[in-house]
């Protein structure tokens, strides 16, 4: 299966654009499964491993995917960092710190923004997009 993502961090291909977000199921040793299917019926699986933080709102009947993205190696959105790590006396610093490391490629910031439904943000050490 071949996977491309765009230099802004979103994915191409597979084009989950329309798709739904049918489950997340948490797994030992901080992990997390997120079960996708694009809008021709093509089940994914999205593996994030190493979970540091998750952040999920809204989940629905329905639960439409607007794009998924996924950044490492690269500068990432602080905004979404700081919905993720804020809300503390040390958010400056915990923020800048995981921008380092998504940038050096030690974590990935992943992101499923919505049509409508399930808002997904999570920082983790490492994600992968598979056909189920």
């Amino acid at each position: 299966m071949i996977v491309t993502i765009d230099p802004q961090g979103e994915l191409r291909q597979p084009d989950l654009h329309d798709g739904t977000v049918q489950g997340l199921e948490l797994q030992a040793g901080n992990g997390l499964r997120v079960a996708l299917r694009d809008v021709a019926g093509q089940a994914y699986r999205l593996q994030l491993k190493g979970v540091r933080r998750l952040l999920c709102n809204d989940f629905r009947e329905g639960n439409i995917i607007l794009s998924l993205s996924i950044a490492s190696r690269m500068p990432p959105d602080r905004g979404l960092l700081r919905r993720l790590l804020g809300g503390t006396k040390d958010e400056d610093r915990l923020v800048a710190e995981a921008a380092q490391a998504i940038a050096e490629g030690r974590l990935a910031l992943v992101a499923i923004d919505p049509s409508y439904g399930c808002e997904l943000t999570a920082l983790c050490e490492s994600a992968e997009i598979e056909a189920a």
